[in-house]
């Protein structure tokens, strides 16, 4: 459940920062911090909301720079999770001009991720 937690917290926070991005005009900051081990949303000046990680998800690839620019639009990337309750990888897959993603999960089975 703290898995399905942290991607529904994800994609709200994610979906917080294109309304940001196109109505403000604000672009986001979209980093993992491995001490907090969670992912920040950083705005403006000082701002910044967080989604906490659960400690079954581990980070295997994160880009170290990922920008919400201020007309939504995020490079192409993807972003890699191990879990270590389902044994999978999640893949969250940023494809489109639009800054949207899907979440795909591996059905491979990955003794340590």
């Amino acid at each position: 459940m703290a898995e399905e937690r942290f991607f529904q917290s994800f994609r709200q926070e994610w979906q917080s920062a294109q309304v940001r991005s196109r109505v403000q005009g604000k672009y986001t900051a979209i980093k993992y911090s491995e001490s907090n081990h969670a992912v920040s949303f950083a705005y403006g000046h000082n701002l910044c909301d967080w989604v906490n990680l659960p400690n079954s998800l581990q980070v295997k690839n994160f880009p170290n720079k990922m920008v919400m620019e201020n007309n939504g639009y995020v490079k192409p990337t993807t972003i890699t999770l191990y879990s270590t309750v389902e044994h999978c990888e999640y893949q969250i897959v940023v494809q489109m001009a639009r800054g949207e993603y899907d979440v795909k999960k591996s059905t491979r089975v990955r003794d340590g991720g």
